[in-house]
């Protein structure tokens, strides 16, 4: 940002500088392109960056931040399908203990009752999805900015997660 002085003449702020990395690469530069590269290769830039850079802080948190953001939507996609499979099996056990042991016939009423909170636990995880997708992505594009623009920026939970990868306090 530019200061004036008395005469209005702009007076331009030292640049802060962020310094060198071991891979020849301007910092803010390679912590945007480790966020932007997400969607193209998913974690393949983050981990180059994060694996080959040894000496710029900088670098290697927003590398390890993004890479812990592109795992983050196949770590809950996978939370997701376990627990419809854990769902389904109580909702099918509860079913089974519907079913009269002498005739063998399920009672319309339980079978009913179950596909309709099978249904609404459906919908209510593809809200929740879709939701965490909207966060997702407003973090991805977060983190872009923030990297291009050379902020070192930790965002909630994926922060410490990088922080503890990178190993040291997260100053520059």
């Amino acid at each position: 940002m530019d200061q004036h002085d008395v005469t209005g003449a702009a007076q331009s702020q030292p640049e802060r500088t962020l310094g060198s990395t071991s891979i020849g690469i301007d910092p803010q530069a390679g912590a945007g392109l480790a966020y932007l590269s997400i969607p193209i290769a998913w974690v393949i830039v983050p981990i180059i960056f994060y694996a080959a850079e040894k000496r710029n802080r900088f670098l290697r948190f927003h590398a390890a931040q993004a890479l812990a953001l592109s795992v983050a939507p196949a770590a809950l996609a996978l939370l997701l399908a376990v627990l419809a499979i854990v769902g389904t099996l109580i909702l099918a056990a509860l079913g089974l203990a519907a079913v009269n042991p002498t005739t063998g016939a399920v009672s319309p009423e339980t079978a009913g009752a179950g596909a309709a909170v099978f249904g609404t636990l459906l919908v209510i995880a593809a809200i929740l999805y879709g939701a965490l997708t909207l966060v997702w992505f407003i973090v991805w594009i977060w983190g872009m900015v923030a990297g291009f623009t050379g902020q070192m920026t930790s965002f909630p939970v994926i922060g410490g997660i990088a922080d503890r990868m990178v190993g040291s306090p997260l100053a520059l």
